[in-house]
């Protein structure tokens, strides 16, 4: 069954145990011949890493692609990343966009880095649909933080802003909701005050965030 060899390559291939890689590389090519999906995303995952192959950039693609061929949603998030950070080739959001909205369809998580595509390129109406699809999603009150904070889409809100940089140290260190949020509590005349701002400078130490 091509899905049993599917989960015996993955144990035998575990980074983790890899108690027998040459023995789980056979049960993947064998579920990968029968035209299973995540065997080939598997294998694309192994030639990027070096693990039980050695790194071949083509092998790499031609699995990943082989496995989106099938349907298998994970490589699209997977080539999505090579071209969203550049990884082994040229970045390139476009192709990045390409992928990724076939992955975020299915796992919304992924959706974070399409919102920072649409945000690099200002397209705020982009953000804020993607921000409204994933509003579970703890990474969403950077983003809208930033957006109350200049106005960028939405309607100004200083009080949103605030709001939004509390919830977002809170899941992150973000350095720019520390940023603002200093500014707010140190020299903005609606929000000053000296014990919030005290509290977001121990946050910074304790995060190791340099403060100016």
């Amino acid at each position: 069954d091509p899905r049993m060899l599917y989960e015996l390559g993955v144990i035998y291939t575990d980074e983790n145990a890899w108690t027998a890689i040459a023995k789980g590389i056979a049960y993947l090519e064998e579920a990968a011949e029968q035209d299973y999906a995540d065997a080939w995303n598997t294998i694309g995952y192994l030639y990027q890493n070096g693990i039980g192959y050695a790194y071949d950039f083509e092998a790499m693609i031609q699995a990943y692609e082989k496995a989106v061929e099938l349907g298998c949603v994970w490589a699209n998030n997977n080539l999505g990343d090579l071209y969203f950070y550049g990884q082994h080739v040229v970045q390139d959001y476009d192709k990045a966009v390409s992928y990724y909205v076939l992955s975020e369809k299915y796992y919304g998580s992924y959706a974070q880095n399409l919102i920072e595509i649409y945000y690099q390129r200002s397209d705020f109406d982009q953000v804020l649909k993607y921000l409204k699809r994933n509003k579970y999603q703890p990474y969403i009150h950077i983003y809208y933080g930033i957006l109350y904070d200049h106005g960028y889409g939405v309607k100004q809100s200083e009080k949103k802003a605030v709001e939004h940089y509390e919830h977002a140290i809170e899941h992150s260190s973000y350095f720019y909701a520390v940023e603002r949020l200093l500014y707010y509590y140190k020299e903005h005349p609606k929000f000053q005050d000296a014990t919030q701002y005290q509290r977001i400078v121990d946050y910074a130490r304790i995060n190791e965030i340099e403060i100016p």
